[in-house]
């Protein structure tokens, strides 16, 4: 694949994970409420904490990955990121799937997601900083 092809996919896949970080993870978890999160059938904690700072985590991911849109070659590094935290995030919800077991299905929703992005970004992060 040639690196203007490269580019046009990487900006794709940029949009849709900004997309999904945000409406999927960011806003969700940072302000919905345990009513309305238990509605889409994810398993609510009794503190809430750690899954409000992840809703912010994945909105500062967001603005990350916008940054990495405006100019692909510049901001590589960012779409290495990409790729370690979300190989990193599938391989945590693998082992705590073997060791404990995983019921939620909007978990493995976004474990296949993160499978697609990992993919994606390594697959196409641009090889050169010019």
């Amino acid at each position: 694949m040639d690196e203007k092809t490269k580019y046009e996919w990487l900006k794709k896949v940029l949009l849709f994970n900004i997309f999904v970080a945000i409406l999927l993870w960011g806003l969700p978890l940072w302000l919905a409420p345990k009513t309305f999160l238990t509605a889409l059938g994810i398993t609510v904690p009794g503190d809430l904490f750690y899954m409000r700072i992840f809703g912010v985590t994945e909105l500062a991911l967001a603005y990350l990955y916008y940054l990495a849109y405006q100019n692909l070659s510049m901001n590589r590094d960012i779409i290495r990121f990409a790729v370690i935290v979300n190989a990193a995030t599938l391989l945590t919800l693998v082992g705590y799937q073997l060791a404990y077991g995983i019921k939620d299905q909007a978990v493995w929703f976004s474990a296949v997601i993160m499978l697609f992005l990992a993919a994606a970004y390594y697959m196409l992060t641009p090889s050169t900083g010019t």
